[in-house]
């Protein structure tokens, strides 16, 4: 979320913005992968990111991202980057 990286749509992983950078708003295409059973950060805290440009996918996970729904919301989302 703290750099600037154009036009490139963004897919971001639990993002702990609340702790670390400045910036608590996405303005542009950006997909948030949250997992439900993360004890780091907060899933609330992606949902407060949600708006028409951001798609906020909370998934049956911990904060690593690494089981099964995890790893396959991140397969959907990259493939969906591709034209």
């Amino acid at each position: 979320m703290n750099i600037n990286s154009g036009d490139t749509p963004l897919i971001l992983l639990a993002p702990a913005y609340k702790r670390f950078g400045h910036v608590r708003s996405i303005s542009k295409r950006c997909f948030i992968i949250h997992g439900v059973h993360d004890i780091l950060i907060s899933p609330q805290d992606s949902i407060e990111l949600r708006n028409p440009s951001v798609i906020v996918d909370i998934v049956d996970d911990t904060h690593r991202l690494t089981g099964l729904s995890g790893l396959a919301a991140l397969y959907y989302y990259v493939e969906s980057f591709k034209f």
